[in-house]
C-alpha cells in the first residue's frame, strides 16, 4: 500500500512536467505565428512604400517597431525589387525563442524567417496624382 502512494506521486510529477512542456510549446508556436503575421505586414508596407516612392526600408522597420526590434525580432534584410511592373518585397529576420532554457536540448536561440509580398505598380507614373490630387503633400 505504501508503494502505491509513492507511485502516484511519481506519475503525477511526470505528467505535470509533460503538461508544462506542452504549454511552453503552444506559447512558442503562437509567438512564432504572430511574428510571422507581423513580418508579412512589414513586407506589405515596404512594397507599398516603394510604389509610392517612399523609403521602403524605414516602412518595413516601422511595422516591426512595437515588437521590440533587437530583443525579440532582428530584421536581417529588407529588399524590394521590381520585375515586369511588379514590386517584390522580401524581408528576412531572426526571431528569438521565448523559452531557450526549456528548449536547450536543441541548442536553438533564434529561428530564421522570411516573408514576401508582391504588388502591382500603377499603370502610369502620374496615376496617384489623378486618383488623389493631394497625394504628393503627405
Amino acid at each position: 500500500m505504501k508503494n502505491q502512494k509513492g507511485q502516484i506521486l511519481v506519475e503525477t510529477v511526470f505528467v505535470m512536467v509533460l503538461i508544462i512542456f506542452l504549454f511552453l510549446g503552444i506559447f512558442q508556436i503562437t509567438h512564432l505565428s504572430i511574428i510571422r503575421f507581423v513580418s508579412f505586414d512589414a513586407a506589405h508596407s515596404a512594397c507599398r512604400a516603394s510604389i509610392v516612392n517612399k523609403d521602403y526600408y524605414m516602412a518595413g522597420l516601422y511595422v516591426f517597431t512595437p515588437h521590440n526590434i533587437g530583443k525579440i525580432i532582428i530584421p536581417t534584410s529588407i529588399n524590394v525589387k521590381s520585375q515586369n511592373n511588379i514590386n517584390i518585397a522580401t524581408i528576412s529576420y531572426l526571431q528569438k525563442i521565448m523559452f531557450p532554457n526549456a528548449f536547450s536540448l536543441f541548442k536553438i536561440k533564434f529561428v530564421p524567417g522570411n516573408s514576401i509580398c508582391y504588388m502591382v505598380k500603377p499603370p502610369e507614373d502620374n496615376f496617384l496624382d489623378k486618383s488623389y490630387p493631394d497625394a504628393k503633400n503627405d
